[in-house]
């Protein structure tokens, strides 16, 4: 029996090492597919070529947390391994923040011997089983999140922030150049006096 392991992270790339040597040491066989977003960090596989059955699926679009783009990779992983005829029988999904628990030997025993096709963990979050506290139990599920629109303005101040900054190099302006994409992009205290879109779909 084959494992492929997907691993969806966007951040420590050490960690990710870890983790993937972790696995393919306690499950020599199975298949370790990373679906990195390069947003914020980046990965090599320079640091794993040594290891057999280990694959970079690179995000070609922004991930944002509350929107369907969070699951987008996992479906992409699937795909990919289909069109590129990669067998296996079980396919976990993990982020680059898991670890084994467990020996991988005896999870991988659990499937083989299983009637069932597939597990997913669910509880209520405001239960006691939940893994939250009440209050972020509240603010995960009964909050959604929002998309807020640039205006013209701003996607005009932001293009000349650009040029002034590919005009003056230096570090004073790379660094400006960053809070200023970081406030177009996240501020939400000035939602309430720019356009804000719905998102069509919300994560609890």
């Amino acid at each position: 029996m084959k494992v492929c392991y997907f691993i969806q992270a966007h951040k420590n790339p050490e960690q990710v090492y870890r983790l993937v040597r972790t696995i393919k040491k306690s499950s020599p066989n199975s298949l370790v597919v990373i679906g990195y977003d390069f947003t914020n960090s980046s990965i090599s596989m320079g640091y794993l070529q040594d290891l057999p059955g280990v694959y970079l699926l690179r995000a070609n679009f922004s991930i944002e947390r509350g929107s369907f783009s969070i699951l987008q990779p996992y479906l992409n992983c699937i795909n990919w391994l289909y069109s590129n005829n990669l067998n296996y029988d079980w396919l976990a999904y993990i982020s680059g923040q898991d670890y084994p628990a467990q020996s991988l030997s005896d999870t991988e025993s659990f499937l083989s011997k299983t009637e069932y096709d597939g597990f997913i963990e669910f509880y209520n979050v405001l239960s006691e089983q939940s893994h939250w506290s009440i209050n972020e139990g509240l603010h995960r599920y009964f909050n959604q999140y929002y998309t807020r629109l640039l205006t013209l303005w701003e996607i005009s101040r932001k293009n000349f922030m650009l040029f002034l900054c590919r005009r003056n190099s230096g570090s004073t302006c790379e660094v400006f150049d960053q809070l200023f994409l970081y406030k177009a992009r996240f501020d939400s205290k000035n939602k309430k006096s720019l356009p804000v879109k719905k998102s069509k779909k919300s994560v609890g």
